[in-house]
C-alpha cells in the first residue's frame, strides 16, 4: 500500500467489481466518442459532396 503524505490515508486497490465499473466506463466512452467522429466524417462527405455538385458546370439546355 502508498500512503498519501498530504491525506494520510492510504490507497487501497480497486476491487475487481469496480474495476469491471471502471473498464465499462471507459468502453462507454470510448464508443461515444467513435459515434461523434463517424458522425462527423460523414457529415464531411456530404459536405465534400455537395460542394462537388454545386462546382460542376451545369449545360443550359433549353
Amino acid at each position: 500500500m502508498v500512503a498519501s503524505p498530504v491525506l494520510g490515508e492510504t490507497i487501497k486497490p480497486k476491487t475487481p467489481e469496480q474495476q469491471r465499473i471502471d473498464n465499462l466506463k471507459a468502453t462507454k466512452d470510448r464508443a461515444a466518442d467513435a459515434l461523434s467522429a463517424e458522425r462527423q466524417r460523414q457529415q464531411v462527405l456530404k459536405a465534400q459532396k455537395s460542394l462537388t455538385a454545386a462546382r460542376q458546370i451545369k449545360p443550359n439546355v433549353p
